[in-house]
């Protein structure tokens, strides 16, 4: 029996959330700081391996958006309450935004969306691009910005913003949802330098968390207990120093881009920063 055109798609759909909750658990079995998440932690994780599926279509069907990153961007007439700056995850594109691009705007803010590409050299190397372009576009004034970055995105916004604070920018505040500040074991499964360079211990993420440290501005991570994307989990709530940490709905890696209470969180973090 062959498989037909839709029966591949539906393997496929079903295979990427299989495998990584696969191994989202067997690195939850084994992991010695369990503890920290009492409850009946079996239902989250089938929570999130729902949600895994279900932001999975909406991903695919909202990803040619990114290739016209211009329309997601807003820069209204008026002077905006602040301007934040949006860096997507890995393998995804400014398409991850979406949902912000109709919720920034309505709150006076001006949005900014960046890209970057996994065979780019490192993520120091697309952070170095990133600061040169802001520094060319963003105003030099008082007006505040925020930034705020999805998992890969999440790292890159953290260096980004100290080295836009220490040229003088008015940096107010830096969110990374589900950012891998020590690497992912996942990462070996890909053979892209972008995705190597935010391996599990990799050497570049730790001068990167010591440039992080202690910012001059407020910054947090706000991260799922059932993230199937960054494992082990202890990448996701050991952020560096000075940086708040606040727990997520448990959804998926994908999902907390999509999904509202989420969103309303980092929202009202860009509130409380400015």
């Amino acid at each position: 029996m062959t498989l037909g055109t839709a029966d591949l798609v539906l393997v496929l759909w079903l295979f990427i959330p299989f495998l990584s909750y696969f191994l989202y658990w067997y690195e939850f079995a084994s992991c010695e700081e369990r503890y920290k998440l009492q409850g009946p932690h079996l239902l989250r994780v089938a929570f999130g391996f729902l949600t895994s599926i279900a932001s999975i279509p909406l991903l695919v069907l909202t990803y040619p958006m990114g290739f016209f990153h211009s329309w997601l961007e807003w820069q209204g007439s008026e002077r905006p309450k602040a301007i934040v700056v949006c860096i997507h995850g890995l393998f995804h594109n400014p398409s991850a935004w979406i949902f912000y691009r109709f919720l920034l705007p309505k709150k006076g803010f001006h949005m900014k969306v960046l890209y970057h590409f996994p065979w780019e050299k490192d993520f120091v190397t697309v952070t170095r691009r990133m600061v040169e372009t802001l520094t060319m576009e963003l105003p030099n004034d008082e007006t505040p910005i925020i930034l705020l970055g999805h998992s890969l995105g999440g790292v890159i916004a953290g260096l980004a913003g100290r080295e836009l604070h220490d040229a003088g920018f008015n940096v107010r505040g830096v969110i990374a949802m589900g950012a891998p500040f020590y690497g992912s074991k996942l990462t070996a499964f890909v053979c892209f330098a972008l995705a190597k360079s935010i391996g599990f211990k990799s050497e570049l993420l730790s001068e990167a968390r010591e440039k992080m440290s202690n910012p001059p501005f407020k910054a947090m991570q706000l991260w799922s207990p059932v993230d199937n994307m960054v494992l082990p989990l202890s990448s996701l709530y050991r952020v560096p120093q000075g940086w708040a940490l606040e727990r997520a709905f448990p959804v998926s890696h994908a999902a907390v881009l999509y999904w509202p209470s989420v969103i309303k969180q980092a929202m009202a973090f860009i509130d409380r920063a400015l």
